[in-house]
């Protein structure tokens, strides 16, 4: 069985009622599942930002810097921090 559609141009088309449906929203569940996952690794990286601002200030770099560091890299911050040490300071003559 044939179905007639006229488009908004005017055109007809045939569309086949045999068809089987396409599944549309099958994308839609691989992002579902991946949200959890999202939220999860910023919830984790907000609860890192006390951490970072503490190994900031001990380490004589800029808390600020780190703060914003910490909420878009979460533990990542904080493993940067721990290798890079504290800052070297010139020694003034």
């Amino acid at each position: 069985m044939k179905d007639v559609a006229t488009s908004l141009m005017g055109q007809q088309r045939t569309f086949e009622a045999d068809k089987k449906s396409q599944r549309c929203y099958h994308r839609r569940a691989i992002m579902e599942l991946s949200m959890p996952t999202w939220l999860i690794f910023q919830l984790f990286a907000m609860a890192c930002m006390p951490a970072a601002y503490d190994m900031a200030r001990d380490r004589g770099r800029s808390t600020k810097a780190w703060l914003s560091t910490a909420l878009i890299f979460g533990p990542f911050a904080l493993l940067a921090l721990l290798i890079l040490g504290p800052a070297r300071t010139s020694a003034s003559h």
